[in-house]
Parts: structure tokens; C-alpha cells; sequence
């Protein structure tokens, strides 16, 4: 099995000698491994100066030296065309440190299922709602006990087979889940409604 190499970020901007920023670029999940299916977010930042001049910056993305998108983050379910070398800038002329991606194809026999219930991923207000994770076939390859681990909107949520609510508007949002590899579960989108305006 491929090792998943994490990669440790320090998040801080740097002047250089003409006080130009230099843009860092983060990734969700923290290695540069990852599944055809994984969900990935790579995030451009320039630290605490995007708080001291709003709207200031310009982002732009590259993948390998060829502009890619505008925007301050991407989002991708990973294929393999997605391997390749980032950067970003933003506007200054002044690009990151590059990060590589590699995909890697193969690995659905320790790809969690993310399950529903119920089965429909747009509910109403105070219904019951069940997330479950599961290994499915290969759940007898959690031999090492790996804890589940469930994310919304790429940040970490909580440890446990299962997440059980009575659903409420902050509710909504894109769930997955890991079980061990740094492999996680095709996300999965729930939207919580008022009485009505189910379509």
C-alpha cells in the first residue's frame, strides 16, 4: 500500500526586502497522496495581512507553470488528471512554494461508504437524522481499530461510528468520514429545510 507522505505546514506570510507578500499554500488533507475520490481542498493565503487589507488580493492558481483558476481556494474530487504541481499568487508577482499532488488509483477496499438515514439527503427541520460509516466489505480490515472520524465541510466534527441529531438549519453541509489510511469517503451533501419548500 502506497505510504501517504503528511506535510506540515507553517502558516505565515513572508515580506520580502520590498515588503511584497508571499503567498502559502495549504491542503485538506494534510498529505500529498491522496485517492481518485478523495475530496481535496488546496487554500492560497496570506495570512493576517488578508485581514488588515480585505479584498486587496488577487489569487491565481497554476498547475505545473500553466494558469489553472482564480480564486482564493479550490475544491476537487480527486482524479488522476488532478496530480500534478501547484503554486499560487496573488498579484505581486511574488508565488508560493510549490506543492505536488499524486493522485493514486485503487484503494476502494479501505474506502469508507458514508449511509443516510433517511435515505435522502434533503430533510426538513427536527427530523432524526443518522450519518453512519462503514467499511462495508472490508470492515474486517479495521483490525487495528482505527477510530471513525467524521468531517463537515472539510473540518473535523467528531470520533464515532455514527453521528445522530435532530436536524436544524446550521445542520447543512458536506459530510465525510476516514477510517484509517488518510482515505476518506465520498462527501456527501445534506440540506436542511423548513416545512414546504421541499422541491
Amino acid at each position: 500500500m502506497p505510504r501517504l507522505t503528511p506535510i506540515i505546514f507553517i502558516l505565515l506570510a513572508v515580506r520580502n526586502t520590498e515588503g511584497a507578500v508571499t503567498p502559502v499554500v495549504t491542503m485538506s488533507p494534510n498529505w500529498n497522496n491522496v485517492y481518485s475520490g478523495d475530496w481535496v481542498t488546496l487554500s492560497c493565503s496570506v495570512g493576517s495581512v488578508e485581514v488588515d487589507k480585505p479584498g486587496y488580493y488577487y489569487y491565481t492558481w497554476y498547475k505545473d507553470g500553466k494558469v489553472y483558476m482564480y480564486e482564493k481556494s479550490i475544491a476537487f474530487t480527486a482524479k488522476k488528471e488532478h496530480s500534478g504541481v501547484y503554486t499560487c499568487s496573488v498579484g505581486s508577482g511574488i508565488y508560493s512554494n510549490p506543492l505536488r499532488l499524486h493522485v493514486i488509483s485503487g484503494g476502494t477496499d479501505f474506502r469508507p461508504v458514508v449511509t443516510l438515514s433517511p435515505n435522502w439527503n434533503k430533510v426538513y427541520i427536527g427530523d432524526q437524522v443518522t450519518l453512519s460509516c462503514s467499511l462495508g466489505l472490508s470492515e474486517e480490515n479495521n483490525d487495528d481499530h482505527y477510530p471513525y472520524t467524521w468531517y463537515k465541510n472539510n473540518g473535523f466534527l467528531k470520533y464515532g461510528e455514527k453521528i445522530q441529531f435532530t436536524a436544524k438549519e446550521e445542520d447543512s453541509g458536506v459530510y465525510g468520514c476516514s477510517v484509517k489510511y488518510g482515505i476518506y469517503s465520498v462527501p456527501l451533501q445534506l440540506d436542511v429545510i423548513t416545512q414546504g419548500t421541499l422541491s
